[in-house]
């Protein structure tokens, strides 16, 4: 999490977004219908009211004479409501009166009917509910009737239409404006569950940059503050940072205990055989093949304690010309020339002491074996691995020799001096750090060798 930009489809981080952003959006959208409902309705009744109020005011302005008793009663058209659209020629806007309950003669009706009725109003039940259907002029209309009763019991049934296109204009219009209002709202919860995600896990970046900084050698431990519910998490890690120092330091104890224990022994029994009176050349042989692999496999367990330990790392350049100048000292009467190309700034993860001994045995091979020039380079192949490439200019090997040159203790020309261990120790080394090696003709005409060992990232 070292870049801003889309975390990978794996990390907690966009985990923890998506759950956030699908939850948010889920509660935007639910509370975006609600409340487009909520309006509907609100001005749907508020449009319904107005209907009805219009109905009660053509009653109030219906006149009406009574003649003979309750039995007769005449009725004449009611004036102006005071709304100019019932005035208009289909303009949405109507109103009737018609006698009866269902079907009835149509009485009174506006003039924007302009002589049309409303002759579907009249097959409905009185008190119906409010409608939308399609009005004269083949506008959408919204519908309010009721009935009223006579003195003389007879029954009006009222109708009131209103045009509905401005009310379903205002509805719309609500509803781009909260879908706007959302999506800018929107926006902005999304950058701050984003910042939000951001800022809660920077405390878990910072424990994996100083884990990095543990791991390249240069802290011994998590340090800095964090928060409580991560606190307990980093006092874990460097408890156990702690106890791997603790077994790595008892392991090189006891591996120094082992060598002294053995070391000692085999000297007095090298020193009877050599005071003896009669000489036992195989004893002294066999004496020092022993002290030989006591030492190599003492060696090896020393590298693997130091494996071990979190945070060794060796910078290589210091280390690769300070061989250099020695194998030049040691070969100087061969009048060698040691090219040496370094890029810089290549740490190798493990012990000085490893890396000493691998580069020392493959410069010492090819300036053993070069006959005039020997090249070393080192280079990075990735974040966490480089290469050491060693080559000469001497007789070199077959496909089949190089295998056989890996090999514990094969030695190819005994004429030389020399314990044919070099290679299989550098090959075991390379093992142990999960490297490899690998021999192979040069361009120099002698034999080339590519190591391969891991690298302290620089990230």
């Amino acid at each position: 999490m070292n870049k801003p930009a889309l975390p990978r489809l794996n990390s907690l981080a966009l985990r923890l977004f998506l759950s956030s952003a699908m939850f948010t959006s889920i509660g935007l959208l639910a509370a975006g219908l609600i409340l487009s409902n909520l309006y509907s309705r609100s001005v749907q009744r508020a449009f319904d009211a107005q209907l009805e109020a219009y109905a009660n005011a053509l009653i109030g302005g219906l006149s009406t004479q009574v003649s003979g008793g309750a039995a007769s009663v005449s009725l004449s058209p009611p004036e102006n409501i005071g709304e100019a659209r019932f005035l208009e020629p289909l303009s949405g806007w109507y109103w009737q009166i018609g006698r009866g309950r269902r079907h009835g003669a149509v009485l009174f009706t506006s003039d924007s009917l302009i002589g049309s009725n409303l002759d579907f109003v009249m097959a409905d039940n009185s008190d119906a509910p409010d409608a939308s259907l399609i009005g004269p002029g083949g506008e959408a209309i919204r519908l309010f009737q009721r009935s009223y009763e006579l003195p003389n019991k007879e029954n009006l049934l009222v109708a009131v239409a209103g045009n509905v296109s401005q009310l379903n204009g205002d509805i719309a219009d609500f509803r781009s404006s909260l879908l706007i209002t959302f999506l800018v709202f929107a926006a902005f919860l999304g950058l701050a569950i984003y910042l939000q995600v951001r800022l809660g896990l920077r405390p878990l970046k910072a424990i994996r940059q100083a884990l990095l900084e543990v791991q390249a050698g240069r802290s011994q431990k998590i340090e800095g503050q964090y928060p409580s519910e991560i606190s307990p998490v980093v006092d874990e890690i460097n408890g156990l940072i702690d106890a791997n120092h603790g077994v790595v330091e008892r392991a090189r104890t006891h591996v120094g205990n082992l060598a002294h224990a053995l070391k000692t022994p085999l000297s007095v029994i090298a020193n009877e055989a050599s005071g003896a009176a009669v000489k036992d050349k195989k004893i002294t042989e066999q004496i020092t093949v022993m002290r030989d692999q006591v030492n190599h496999y003492l060696s090896r367990a020393r590298s693997a304690a130091g494996l071990a330990a979190v945070g060794t790392s060796t910078p290589v350049g210091p280390i690769v010309n300070s061989l250099v100048r020695a194998m030049a000292k040691i070969y100087r009467n061969k009048d060698l020339k040691i090219h040496v190309s370094l890029e810089d700034d290549i740490v190798f993860r493990g012990e000085k002491q490893d890396l000493e001994e691998v580069i020392g045995n493959l410069v010492d091979n090819a300036s053993k074996w070069a006959a005039s020039e020997v090249r070393v380079e080192t280079r990075k192949l990735s974040q966490t691995k480089w290469v050491l490439c060693v080559e000469d200019d001497g007789p070199g090997m077959t496909s089949e020799q190089c295998k056989l040159a890996l090999k514990r203790g094969k030695r190819l020309d005994e004429t030389v001096a020399g314990s044919g261990l070099g290679l299989s120790i550098v090959v075991e080394t390379a093992n142990l750090y999960t490297g490899s090696i690998n021999l192979e003709r040069s361009d120099l005409g002698g034999l080339k060798a590519e190591l391969k060992l891991p690298c302290v990232s620089t990230t």
